[in-house]
């Protein structure tokens, strides 16, 4: 006859046997599949939140470099026979704001302003038009020296713009008051 205890004993290994061949439930790898899918999402989330905003930078550094070379071509020397040797435009006078060559679905426009007035000191007015001084019928157009000059660009993302400020090079200003340059008042 065999002892009881070693009955039990056999049967309590073949227990511990079994429990450690059990394996995993359906469950806990439901569970795990699931996290893993959350975790997989936001590193993915986040990398295309990377991309894009790479992408987007990428187009305003574009945008700049463009806004900076028109800008340059603006303040370039003309050569041509105007009196007005920098490309400066008096009053009427039509000035050359030809945009580099940019990409398709881009749009470059600018504005011209006049100076109008003397706002506060060093704060110069300006209006789309040329001042007129005097009577409306006797009055004359008087260009005041100084013109803003607006770039604009638009992208299907962006938009951006650069002001210039010119100076006309042939508007000497008054030297008996170093108070009065020609950028606060008529050449």
């Amino acid at each position: 006859m065999a002892h009881p205890v070693r009955m039990l004993s056999a049967h309590r290994s073949d227990r511990g046997r079994r429990d450690a061949q059990r394996g995993e439930t359906l469950i806990e790898i439901l569970v795990t599949v699931v996290l893993m899918g959350f975790a997989f999402t936001a590193v993915l989330g986040a990398l295309f939140t990377a991309s894009a905003t790479a992408a987007l930078n990428r187009e305003r550094s574009q945008v700049s470099v463009f806004l900076q070379e028109w800008a340059e071509r603006v303040e370039a020397p003309l050569v041509s026979s105007s009196p007005h040797p920098v490309n400066y435009g008096a009053c009427g006078e039509p000035i050359q704001i030809t945009p580099p060559p940019h990409p398709a679905g881009w749009t470059a426009t600018y504005a011209i302003s006049y100076m109008t007035g003397n706002g506060l000191p060093d704060a110069p007015t300006f209006g789309a038009a040329c001042p007129l001084f005097g009577s409306a019928g006797a009055g004359h157009y008087v260009d005041g020296g100084l013109q803003k000059i607006s770039l604009t660009v638009t992208t299907p993302k962006l938009s951006d713009n650069l002001v210039l400020y010119k100076r006309d090079p042939t508007c000497p200003g008054p030297t008996n008051n170093p108070t009065n340059n020609p950028d606060q008042g008529p050449c």
